[in-house]
């Protein structure tokens, strides 16, 4: 494997693991966009603290899942695929039932 490459992949996590406890610790609100730039109103439907932390969780299970699947098991383009419909469809279930406030 080339080594460029080696480094843009490592990079890259780093950047991603970033992002997600800094989505996690509240650093970066502007990330979660429908959030973010929704109405107050609708802000208000949404406990902040349980959607930072089911947004970060769901950024480092898309990059742990696809780095394992692609890298240690060889899974290939479709199994990555099939991991990424299967943590969305988690977390948009998760949003609407967990991570609204129950007023």
């Amino acid at each position: 494997m080339n080594t460029g490459y080696i480094v843009l992949l490592a990079v890259l996590a780093f950047i991603i693991v970033a992002l997600a406890i800094a989505i996690i610790r509240g650093k970066a609100d502007l990330l979660m966009i429908d959030y973010y730039f929704s109405p107050p109103e609708k802000r208000e439907r949404y406990n902040v603290q349980r959607l930072r932390f089911l947004t970060g969780i769901a950024l480092l299970l898309i990059f742990v899942s696809d780095w394992i699947l692609l890298y240690f098991f060889n899974g290939g383009e479709r199994a990555c695929i099939l991991s990424l419909i299967i943590i969305i469809a988690l977390y948009k279930t998760l949003e609407h039932t967990w991570a609204k406030n129950n007023k």
